[in-house]
């Protein structure tokens, strides 16, 4: 069995043995990068483009505690939120300075948070540390009069801009292409894992945004040296570059073929020659290619929306996520066990004083002359220990509050409650795991079965 963090977590049943097909994405699913590294490079690269195109930057750095995955930017008031899973900010910092809970109050308290909004950004996957850490850092400037000219909105339409600028024009992954060994982390049991689904029936295609030359120069550093002479192109059916997802699952957009020594681009007729890699493409044409559709398809990936949610909801295929730092987020629960069972323990302890002291107080006011002298010593005993629990409580909830990051906390938590990330893993993911290898670990015909957990009505049954 895999250890706590390398296991894979199930949302909804499946059957692996009905799976035909494994879509894969590539960057930081296939392909793992040095995160502090490849962010502090694509930060100083996006740093740069805004020197060079709009003003004149103030003096930082990139500092990788500063934003986690599943925080949201909130354009209008140049804040960053943690949303619960009923879409209630719990947590806020305008710039890198922490809102008060009565500020919170002020601004979100008759506010759900909903990501249809252009006005709220989810940063969702790993590559969102750059623009997160940068954008808190230009509210601050802009705070301090260095940036008065352009408000908060504007602020992140020119880091978006510089974002697109820095992977479309292929700056930053030239600079990777340059020096893979620095910015690629290389995992023995991937290539095990993907050989394993090959020899038990399933189809592998990929299908990446990365063009033709930086997907060519990656996938054969990590892969070509296991591989014994052979190319890593022979572990899939299907090769999908540019494929400019979402519009890969929600258009038709025209397909072309890659010359592989050139990497120019040739037109294609209407039906696909097979053995050729693909470059834009769209999953129905995958399917056809494939010869499987639907459901008998999984896919993988590290994006909640352009891989996993586009992908279930409109073309119905099983989803598996990956997140690289549950096996962080596992590892410190498991460390912080004694005190996350003790902080319950005392939260359960408190609720059961303030229902006994609630109604005495009640009792209190409706008897009045007739509340004897022993219930009201009582009462203000059971007032002393809730005092006394809650101070208690409300230290050690800090404490929890600061697991794994020291200002954002845990990453599937908000508080008490689901983050939004994690009501977003459990909509839109099928599984989710920490990196794609965990698959060696299971048969690749096994069944992840979907645990029933508890409502709150339901402890009497399960207890």
């Amino acid at each position: 069995m895999p250890k706590s963090e390398r296991k894979i977590f199930t949302n909804q049943s499946l059957s692996m043995k009905k799976i035909k097909a494994i879509g894969y994405d590539m960057d930081y699913t296939l392909i793992h990068y040095h995160t502090e590294l490849w962010e502090e490079l694509a930060y100083n690269t996006i740093v740069e483009y805004l020197k060079k195109h709009h003003m004149s930057m103030p003096k930082t750095k990139f500092d990788p505690e500063l934003v986690i995955r599943g925080l949201i930017i909130d354009r209008k008031y140049g804040n960053i939120l943690k949303v619960c899973q009923y879409g209630q900010v719990k947590l806020a910092y305008h710039g890198t300075s922490a809102l008060s809970p009565k500020r919170i109050g002020q601004l979100y308290s008759k506010e759900i948070v909903h990501l249809s909004s252009d006005r709220f950004v989810f940063l969702n996957t790993l590559f969102s540390g750059s623009i997160g850490c940068l954008y808190t850092q230009l509210v601050d400037a802009h705070d301090h009069g260095q940036l008065a000219s352009y408000d908060y909105d504007t602020l992140y339409e020119l880091l978006d801009e510089a974002t697109a600028y820095t992977h479309l024009e292929s700056h930053l992954k030239s600079e990777i292409i340059k020096n893979p060994s620095k910015y690629v982390f290389k995992d023995d049991d991937m290539i095990l894992t993907l050989k394993e689904q090959i020899a038990c029936g399933k189809k592998l295609f990929l299908v990446t945004n990365s063009d033709w030359d930086y997907t060519q120069s990656i996938m054969s550093h990590v892969f070509d040296p296991y591989l014994d002479g052979e190319s890593w192109e022979s572990l899939f059916n299907v090769i999908v570059v540019g494929a400019r997802k979402p519009a890969f699952f929600s258009s038709s957009q025209e397909t072309f073929c890659v010359d592989r020594e050139t990497s120019l681009l040739k037109p294609v007729g209407r039906k696909l020659p097979s053995g050729q890699i693909y470059y834009r493409c769209n999953a129905q044409e995958v399917e056809s290619l494939l010869k499987v559709s639907g459901n008998d398809i999984i896919y993988v990936g590290d994006h909640m929306y352009t891989d996993i949610n586009v992908s279930k909801r409109v073309f119905g295929w099983r989803t598996c996520l990956i997140i690289r730092e549950l096996e962080k987020e596992i590892n410190t629960i498991i460390i912080n066990k004694e005190s996350i069972k003790r902080l319950i323990s005392m939260r359960r302890e408190r609720h059961t004083i303030d229902k006994i002291m609630s109604r005495l107080e009640m009792d209190q006011i409706t008897q009045k002359e007739s509340f004897e002298k022993d219930q009201a010593e009582h009462l203000a005993s059971l007032k002393k220990q809730y005092k006394k629990i809650d101070a208690q409580i409300i230290e050690e909830e800090r404490k929890y509050n600061q697991l794994s990051n020291k200002t954002w906390g845990l990453l599937m938590r908000s508080g008490q409650q689901k983050s939004h990330l994690a009501r977003q893993v459990e909509r839109y993911a099928d599984i989710y795991t920490s990196r794609v290898s965990n698959f060696h670990f299971y048969s690749p015909s096994c069944h992840f079965d979907y645990i029933s957990r508890p409502l709150p009505h339901d402890t009497n049954i399960t207890r």
